[in-house]
């Protein structure tokens, strides 16, 4: 199952922040196992990400159930996607995506680039959270000080999910 997010709009501006995207349960349509992530930089800027996690949301909207798991791409934590172009992760085979379950998509974007996420204007259920400042708490279970970007943009830089090798 591959789900798009639909994320077409640019967001500019994200020097030294965390972003916590939750993809809803109601999109995951499918389970199993292994996963793989897309991600998108706008039109006018690239998306360096310097590191990535994903995990299944508990219940408070952006914290992790249990240890996230670390995304990579080619090998390395991170990644310089050009504007308007893509990347994706290498399937995590071990990842079992569980429908009933919202997921976190986490990234943080070093403090040099000033970066833009591809992102989608508010759709129900999904949600996006972040925090600046240069902080880097992309993988703690229990983050605090997030402030929530869903009434603008959703799904940033996440283009789409892969689940069970598909992508």
């Amino acid at each position: 199952m591959v789900l798009t997010t639909g994320a077409d709009q640019s967001d500019l501006g994200w020097p030294g922040c965390t972003m916590r995207v939750v993809i809803p349960a109601s999109f995951i349509t499918a389970t199993g196992s292994g996963v793989a992530v897309k991600f998108g930089a706008g039109k006018s800027r690239g998306l360096h990400i310097a590191e990535a996690f994903i995990g299944h949301a508990r219940v408070l909207p952006f914290n992790f159930e249990n240890a996230p798991t670390v995304l990579k791409f080619k090998g390395s934590l991170e990644a310089q996607i050009n504007k308007n172009s893509s990347t994706t992760t290498h399937l995590l085979r071990n990842f079992v995506v569980k429908q009933g379950k919202n997921l976190i998509v986490a990234f943080f974007m070093d403090d040099e680039s000033n970066d833009e996420p591809v992102a989608k204007l508010p759709t129900a259920g999904w949600r996006s959270f972040y925090k600046c400042g240069g902080e880097r708490d992309t993988d703690a279970l229990r983050a605090v000080g997030y402030d929530e970007r869903t009434s603008k943009f959703v799904s940033h830089g996440v283009l789409e999910l892969g689940i069970g090798g598909n992508i």
